[in-house]
């Protein structure tokens, strides 16, 4: 991958007791619900191949991101957020 950085073994190193490192869409799709099952700290590790075509970026303006904030609070905590 791009980096020469195993922050997978920096995680192991550091004491975290249950380190995944996920290196395709598939293995992501697949083991990410996974490395959280376990109830001690966990860290993942995504060191995908970056997208072969450009993706639209969402848009920034003010009023768009806070009803982006909003509908995902409310998606998470399942609470009325917004009007």
């Amino acid at each position: 991958m791009g980096s020469d950085i195993d922050f997978a073994a920096i995680a192991r190193a550091a004491g975290i007791p249950n380190v995944h490192r996920l290196e395709t869409v598939e293995n992501l799709q697949t083991d990410f619900a996974a490395a959280f099952r376990r109830p001690q700290p966990t860290t993942v590790v995504l060191e995908l191949e970056p997208p072969q075509r450009h993706y639209e970026s969402p848009p920034f303006d003010g009023p768009e991101l806070k009803y982006r904030f909003g509908r995902a609070l409310e998606r998470r905590f399942h609470r009325k957020v917004l009007p």
